[in-house]
């Protein structure tokens, strides 16, 4: 008999609750550390909630729901099943189970995101009159297969522009303000990321727990445009799981000021670069369909995956 209920959070039910997510996630694996970490400086006034299915003392599934960082009536819901399970109607159940406990916060409007291959959500998504808004394509890097010759010109007509490509490990020595700088720079990139919900800046403090004392950073691998003594782009690659085998893009983005000059190339060719000097076999990333740097990717040789899909719920009180 199944059942539904609060997670435990002991180090037996995260080694439990992350074996199953690294079933259902084999190519974006997590660990241990990640996921206290994210508990740890997840702010404890979020009404967040974590919940898992259980049978004969298994878990089978898991779901996350709350209000969103914006504060505005938006509500999450997050259902992750175990594959031998997604064919049946746990995925219909858990959903179920997360949307009827939101109800008590009278939200205005229910939110969630799922990869397009993922149909079991996408049935209940559509039957429960959810509609699709946003979509970001997912694309991997096959890191060893990439060329860099091909923009060296791009990189090096950036270099004789003034602009300097600098990684957080070496600026981190010239800069002692250089996480106050980051921070401001992020706030104001992400600011022009098409995305459903607004970008809400974080406090800072939450943002250097959040960023740069996180098992993923990866200081080495952060590159920031410098202008002079002025931050006007960035790209993040982290590790994935703790590891550098698979990494991520984080962030690429540009000032508006500084844009069309070729930085955004050169920044996502220095990080390549550094990927392949460290060993990484993938970089993975996701941009909204329409954004420009989905092509930019595509030209340095990302192929498409399965694309994120958000769905969104408008609900009338």
């Amino acid at each position: 008999m199944m059942k539904i209920r609060p997670f435990h959070p002991t180090d037996s039910e995260y080694q439990a609750i992350l074996q199953l997510r690294n079933r259902i996630q084999p190519a974006n694996p997590s660990s241990l550390a990640i996921w206290k970490h994210n508990d740890q400086t997840r702010d404890p006034h979020d009404n967040f909630h974590r919940i898992v299915v259980e049978k004969e003392g298994e878990l089978i599934a898991y779901g996350e729901f709350g209000e969103t960082a914006v504060k505005n009536g938006a509500y999450f819901l997050y259902a992750h099943v175990h594959p031998v399970y997604q064919g049946g109607h746990l995925t219909a159940r858990l959903y179920n189970h997360m949307a009827e406990s939101l109800q008590t916060y009278q939200p205005a409007r229910l939110i969630t995101h799922i990869r397009e291959n993922e149909t079991m959500k996408l049935h209940w998504l559509r039957q429960n009159r959810f509609e699709q808004g946003k979509r970001y394509p997912v694309s991997h890097l096959d890191v060893a297969s990439f060329n860099p010759a091909p923009y060296a010109a791009a990189v090096a007509q950036v270099a004789a522009s003034g602009i300097e490509i600098i990684s957080l490990a070496d600026l981190t020595r010239r800069d002692p303000g250089w996480q106050r700088q980051v921070y401001e720079l992020d706030f104001v990139l992400m600011s022009d990321v098409p995305t459903t919900e607004p970008y809400v800046k974080r406090p800072f403090p939450r943002f250097v727990k959040e960023e740069f004392q996180h098992p993923n950073f990866l200081p080495e691998g952060w590159f920031i445009a410098l202008d002079g003594a002025a931050y006007v782009g960035m790209t993040g690659l982290v590790k994935t799981g703790g590891h550098t085998n698979i990494c991520a893009t984080a962030l690429t983005g540009v000032l508006r000021s500084h844009r069309r000059q070729g930085i955004a190339t050169a920044l996502k060719t220095t990080s390549i670069q550094l990927a392949q000097q460290i060993g990484t076999q993938t970089i993975k990333t996701d941009n909204e369909e329409n954004n420009p740097m989905y092509q930019l990717n595509l030209d340095l040789g990302f192929i498409p995956q399965p694309a994120w899909l958000d769905f969104v719920k408008n609900l009338a009180h």
